[in-house]
């Protein structure tokens, strides 16, 4: 564990990112996108894909919102190479991870679509790659009665002819296998989450805040 104590340590003190990104400083320094304490960010130590090795999950809020630097970052330690490698990155706000390598990942916002749920993408673990691969094509909004209502719109027939359940939702799925031109039921929505998801189990992801004393306690 010498490696994960060092890598945040040089976070801790020198604020140097595991790994080189286009948008740190030319030391690899989040300095400039430092805004607030640093313990208001976080880490986690935990084998999130499931692969028999732990990764460092690295979460970093007090950067701007709408920066590249505000992320949550998901590191493994490449013992050939001796460095560390990203396996993805994620917006730090809600994420899910699914020990069947599945990910949702939650918007920066919401400000066109329902709240039932919350507008998310969907990222898969590629065990042979050992990476999470992103689609940006991929994900779930909903539109609700409550969206149309905050708007003084009437409910469109369309809406009340989906919405066969009567849940007051109807759900746009852009995913394997599914139209994203049409919007589904509820019923159709349970059964897309029941496919993906089925007996998976969301990984328990024990986050500890930046501080020199929780790295300073990295024993295992």
């Amino acid at each position: 564990m010498i490696e994960y104590k060092e890598a945040l340590m040089n976070l801790y003190e020198h604020l140097i990112w595991p790994v080189t990104r286009y948008y740190l400083d030319d030391n690899d320094r989040v300095a400039e996108f430092m805004y607030g304490k640093k313990s208001d960010n976080a880490f986690a130590i935990v084998d999130v894909d499931r692969d028999g090795r732990d990764e460092l999950i690295i979460r970093w809020t007090t950067a701007a919102l709408m920066s590249w630097c505000y992320t949550c970052e998901v590191f493994e330690y490449d013992v050939e190479n001796n460095k560390w490698r990203s396996e993805g990155f994620f917006n730090p706000d809600g994420l899910e991870f699914y020990d069947n390598g599945i990910v949702f990942n939650l918007h920066l916002h919401n400000q066109n679509y329902g709240d039932t749920v919350y507008p998310y993408s969907i990222v898969e673990y590629n065990k042979e790659d050992d990476k999470y691969v992103f689609d940006e094509s991929s994900g779930v909004f909903c539109l609700d009665k409550p969206y149309f209502q905050a708007r003084s719109e009437k409910i469109p027939d369309w809406f009340r002819e989906i919405d066969v359940e009567k849940k007051g939702v109807v759900y746009s799925i852009t995913y394997r296998g599914y139209d994203s031109d049409r919007f589904y039921s509820q019923s159709d929505y349970d059964k897309f989450i029941n496919d993906l998801i089925g007996k998976a189990k969301k990984v328990d992801i024990q986050f500890l805040p930046l501080t020199k004393k929780n790295i300073e306690a990295i024993t295992k």
